[in-house]
C-alpha cells in the first residue's frame, strides 16, 4: 500500500515533465554538444578527437540507447559534477592510514598523488580536482600521500619522485591481492584515458559469436563464479569505464565480457544467433534465464543505477542485512503509529528490532552447518534473482531510483501515509494506561499491596 501511495503521487511528476520515461530518445537528431559530452562523462566514454556533433552521437550511440529519463537527470548530473570540482582533494594522515585504505580494501580502485619529501604532487589543485570530480561516479577513490608522514613507506616503495599511483585489485576473484601501478603524466585527460584502459583490462574480450554464445551459455554451470554473467555487444573496442569499474565491485559475482561487433555482418550473427534487437546491447545472463538490461524503466547506463540492479540480482549478506534492516524499520514505524503512548511506540521499535536480532542469529548459526550452508546460499541467490528479475521486482526498482531524485516529496509522502495510519487504526484507550504502563506496572511492585502485608507482619 505504501508503495502504490508513492508511486502514485511521484506519477504527475513525470507528466509535468513532458516525458514517457522509458521513450527511446535519437542523440542525433534530440541532443546538443553538451548533452551528448555529458552523457559521455556519465558513462565513462572518452571523446578525445571528436570535435562534430555526429561523431560524438556515434559514440553515445555506440554505448548504449538513450531514453528520456536519462536525459532528464543531466542537469543534475553536471551540477554534481561543479560540486565535485570546487570540493577540496583529500589527504592521507599517514602511512598506517594509507595501508588501512589502499591496500587493506581489496575491492576498491585508488588513484593517489605521491609527493616526495621537500617536492610538489605531480598535479596542480585544479587539475587534481578535475581528475577526481570525473572519476568520482565510477566509485574510484583518489587522495594525496605526502612522503614526510611516513619516510620510511616511501622508501620501501621506492617513491623518490612525484607520481600518481593507481592500486586496484589484481585478478577476478573476491579480496584479490591489491596491484599498485605507476603514472608520471601530468594531463588530465592522459591520467583519465590510462585509468579507463587500466580498468578495462579487467573485462574478457570474446573473439566472435560462437565464443560468446558459449561464454553466455556457461551461466548455466554450478560453480559460483560462473553463475552470472553480463556481456556487452559494441562497436566500441574497450568497454565504457561505468562497466569496467563495476568488474572490480563485483569481482567473484559477476563476469563481464565485451564481443565487438565491428560491421553490419557481424551485427546479423549477433542478431539472429542471440536474439537481440539491438547492435549495443547488455546481455545478463544467469541460472534462471537472461534479461537485457535496458529494456525496463529507470535503467540507465551510469555506474550508480547499474551497480543497484547487480547488487539485486547477486546481493552479498550485507546487501540482504541492510534490505532487511530496512523493512523491519518501515513495519516497526507503521505499527508504532497506531500506538497512543510514545512507551508504546518505543516499546513496538525495540521488539521488532530484537525479533530481527533473533532472526539473523539464527541464519548466521545454520550457516556455519557445512551441509546446511552450500543449499541455503544457493537458495538465497535464486530467490533473489527472480525476484530482482520478475516485473514487481523491476518496478519496485524503477519506483526506487525516481524516488532517490525526489527526496521531499518522499518524506512528505511518507509523513502523510503515517498520518493517515494514525488517524484508521489508532488504538481505543484502555484501562490502565495501555500495553506499556501496563507492562511496567507488572515489573514494579504495588505499593497497596506493600502496605497491606507490612500491617499483617505488625499485628
Amino acid at each position: 500500500m505504501l508503495h502504490l501511495t508513492l508511486y502514485g503521487d511521484l506519477c504527475p511528476l513525470r507528466h509535468l515533465q513532458g516525458l514517457t520515461p522509458n521513450q527511446e530518445v535519437d542523440p542525433r537528431l534530440v541532443l546538443g554538444v553538451r548533452q551528448l559530452k555529458a552523457l559521455l562523462d556519465t558513462r565513462g566514454v572518452g571523446y578525445a578527437g571528436c570535435v562534430e556533433k555526429h561523431e560524438l552521437a556515434e559514440l553515445v550511440y555506440s554505448s548504449g540507447q538513450v531514453v528520456n529519463s536519462e536525459v532528464a537527470v543531466l542537469e543534475t548530473s553536471e551540477n554534481e559534477v561543479k560540486a565535485r570540482i570546487a570540493a577540496p582533494a583529500s589527504h592521507f594522515t599517514g602511512g598506517a592510514h594509507f595501508y588501512e585504505e589502499v591496500e587493506d580494501t581489496k575491492d576498491s580502485v585508488w588513484l593517489v598523488q605521491v609527493a616526495p619529501e621537500g617536492a610538489e604532487p605531480p598535479l596542480d589543485d585544479y587539475s587534481w580536482r578535475l581528475v577526481c570530480a570525473h572519476l568520482a561516479p565510477f566509485a574510484i577513490r583518489t587522495g594525496v600521500f605526502d612522503c614526510k608522514l611516513d619516510r620510511r613507506l616511501c622508501t620501501g616503495k621506492g617513491w623518490h619522485e612525484p607520481l600518481l599511483l593507481l592500486a586496484l585489485p589484481r585478478g577476478t576473484r573476491a579480496k584479490d591481492k591489491v596491484l599498485m601501478q605507476i603514472f608520471k603524466s601530468t594531463k588530465p585527460q592522459s591520467i583519465i584515458a590510462w585509468v579507463r584502459q587500466q580498468l578495462s583490462d579487467r573485462v574478457e574480450r570474446l573473439q566472435n559469436v560462437s565464443e560468446a554464445t558459449q561464454w553466455v551459455e556457461s551461466a548455466s554451470k554450478s560453480e559460483s563464479d560462473s553463475q552470472v554473467r553480463l556481456l556487452l555487444f559494441t562497436k566500441l573496442s574497450s568497454p565504457p569505464l561505468f562497466l569496467a569499474a563495476l568488474s572490480v565491485k563485483f569481482a567473484g559475482r559477476v563476469r563481464f565480457g565485451l564481443l565487438q561487433v565491428k560491421n553490419k555482418e557481424d551485427e546479423d550473427v549477433v542478431k539472429s544467433s542471440l536474439g537481440i534487437k539491438s547492435r549495443t546491447t547488455y546481455l545478463l545472463s544467469t541460472p534462471q534465464g537472461s534479461y537485457i538490461y535496458g529494456s525496463g524503466r529507470e535503467e540507465h547506463l551510469d555506474f550508480k543505477t547499474m551497480h543497484n540492479f547487480l547488487r539485486a540480482v547477486q546481493p552479498e549478506a550485507n546487501d540482504a542485512l541492510l534490505v532487511s534492516l530496512a523493512l523491519c524499520q518501515l513495519l516497526a514505524v507503521l505499527r508504532a503509529a497506531t500506538k497512543r503512548s510514545l512507551l508504546g511506540c518505543l516499546l513496538t521499535i525495540l521488539a521488532h528490532n530484537l525479533a530481527l536480532l533473533a532472526a539473523w542469529l539464527a541464519i548466521l548459526t545454520l550457516s556455519r552447518v557445512p551441509f546446511v550452508a552450500s543449499p541455503f546460499t544457493e537458495a538465497f541467490s535464486c530467490v533473489s534473482r527472480w525476484m530482482a528479475l520478475s516485473k514487481p521486482g523491476l518496478w519496485l526498482r524503477a519506483d526506487q531510483n525516481l524516488l532517490a531524485r525526489y527526496p521531499k516529496v518522499l518524506l512528505c509522502t511518507l509523513l502523510l501515509f503515517l498520518l493517515a495510519v494514525r488517524q484508521c487504526f489508532l488504538e481505543e484507550p484502555s484501562e490502565g494506561g495501555g500495553y506499556g504502563w501496563r507492562f511496567l506496572s507488572q515489573l514494579l511492585p504495588s505499593p497497596t499491596i506493600t502496605l497491606t502485608r507490612y500491617a499483617k507482619d505488625l499485628c
